[in-house]
């Protein structure tokens, strides 16, 4: 991770993996509940993706929208 871009390893990661990856990127808080976090299955990735925000915004609610979870703003002006 930089000020550059975000890169997620290849290999297998958990929802709550990414979703704190994206949140220290974006320097932003996500609040979820871990236990129905840890309940769903891994992400896998076969190579390694390098993001930028827009792209890491996208990638984590593309996932999020996979396992039936969704990313809503608290307060969207701030």
């Amino acid at each position: 991770m930089s000020q550059r871009g975000l890169t997620l390893p290849a290999g297998e990661f958990t929802i709550g993996e990414m979703i704190d990856a994206v949140a220290s990127y974006l320097c932003r808080n996500y609040v979820y509940d871990l236990s129905a976090v840890n309940q769903q299955r891994p992400m896998k990735l076969h190579r390694a993706l390098s993001l930028d925000a827009l792209g890491s915004e996208e990638v984590l609610y593309a996932l999020l929208a996979s396992r039936n979870l969704v990313a809503l703003p608290l307060d969207e002006q701030r």
